[in-house]
């Protein structure tokens, strides 16, 4: 199976196999959308529906994902830009990173490159990246991020609170959003210890001067809880699943 998914690759590529989701961020209190996530679907004409979970480590552990990151990263600014002509208001999209995203030399070139092709500011592109990439190669990531962040983008650490260096990394690297990981949010609600790391994760981050997201917020109870805490923002079942680009284009104001 390994090997029939990554002998696809190129020509889910060139035949457009690869589909742009994407999942809103929402305001709680008024059940706004303030964001969305670019997510990745690979719909094969044979195989079907094949789970990220799935080909994404295949394709870093092949050095593969680069190209299929470009491909998914052109689609974000196609919405944007379609929003554009839509009329519609401004909504920044996060785009994945991968970790082998950061050694290729022209990363930065191609992030430009794609702004000044659709006409985009890098404000509405946020540069997503997990908190496990910080640990590796730190002064690396540091190093690029901090000139990405330079050029105008936003720089998101996914899944904050589940790696060991995450109070480091938080307060060393360039970031503007912490997304609070969603295991912190399915338990908060039962657990009383887990509540109070959430309000320390929630004081942190106004201490570090970053916006914070929830993620998988899946019962109003879990949004009641985290906006009495002061966290307002949230991405999670509750609010919508991850919709196709061109559906969630029709659905968003």
């Amino acid at each position: 199976m390994e090997h029939r998914i990554l002998d696809s690759v190129q020509d889910a590529l060139n035949n457009r196999e690869f589909q742009l989701y994407l999942q809103p961020k929402v305001d709680m209190r008024t059940r706004q959308p303030v964001g969305a996530e670019a997510l990745i679907r690979w719909i094969h004409p044979e195989m079907g529906f094949i789970s990220p979970g799935q080909f994404i480590p295949l394709l870093e552990r092949e050095g593969l994902i680069y190209k299929v990151d470009q491909y998914i990263w052109e689609e974000a600014c196609k919405f944007l830009q379609a929003r554009r002509a839509h009329g519609l208001s401004q909504l920044p999209v996060s785009i994945n990173l991968a970790r082998a995203d950061f050694y290729q030399k022209d990363l930065l070139d191609v992030l430009d490159n794609l702004l000044k092709k659709y006409d985009l500011s890098p404000k509405l592109l946020h540069l997503e990246v997990i908190e496990r990439a910080y640990t590796d190669d730190t002064d690396k990531i540091f190093e690029v991020l901090t000139r990405l962040r330079e050029r105008g983008f936003a720089i998101e650490m996914d899944d904050f609170g589940v790696g060991a260096s995450s109070l480091s990394m938080a307060a060393e690297m360039p970031v503007d959003v912490l997304k609070l990981d969603r295991s912190f949010v399915c338990t908060c609600v039962e657990n009383p210890k887990q509540t109070k790391v959430v309000q320390f994760i929630i004081e942190l981050s106004k201490m570090l001067g970053a916006n914070l997201i929830a993620e998988g917020v899946e019962t109003q109870e879990q949004a009641d809880l985290l906006c009495s805490m002061g966290c307002y923002y949230a991405q999670g079942y509750l609010y919508s699943k991850p919709k196709p680009a061109r559906e969630f284009l029709q659905t968003s104001a």
